[in-house]
This record gives structure tokens, sequence and C-alpha cells, in this order.
């Protein structure tokens, strides 16, 4: 939102955690960072650590998938034979 919190943040900060994997199954990123962090630090900021465990762990496997994702990115300077 215009307050640099997004829906997921909002989720976790209200340990909504139904509501949280069904936005990551739709494709939500746990890696953007608000004004007080990720989601699932607003999640443990609240005294949701449950929600926060699955959020640190769908973060581990974002990263790793964006990080795939940028290495199969063709580079301009790349040579087709």
């Amino acid at each position: 939102g215009a307050d640099g919190i997004t829906p997921l943040m909002r989720a976790a900060q209200r340990g909504e955690f139904k509501i949280v994997q069904m936005m990551i199954k739709r494709g939500a990123s746990s890696l953007l960072v608000g004004p007080s962090g990720k989601a699932s630090d607003l999640a443990l900021q609240n005294n949701f650590p449950s929600v926060a465990e699955f959020l640190r762990k769908v973060e581990e496997v974002q990263t790793v998938e964006a990080a795939r994702r940028a290495a199969s990115v063709p580079q301009g300077d790349a040579v087709v034979a």
C-alpha cells in the first residue's frame, strides 16, 4: 500500500496464518521490505512465531528461486552461435 505495507505484511502483522498461506500460494513476495521490515519481522514483532517461521522458510525458497531466475536471464553480451 501507500504506507509501504503490503497485504501480506498486514496479514502477518495480524497473525492471519491461512490468509498468509493463501497469499504466498498466489504469488505474494515474502522478500519485500516495509518500514518495519519483512512480513516475517512483522509477525514476530506482534507475537505470531508460527507465522514468522512459515514466512522465513518461504523467504529462503523465494530467495533461491529469484537467484535461479536471475541466472537464467540471457545477458546482453551473449554470443549466439
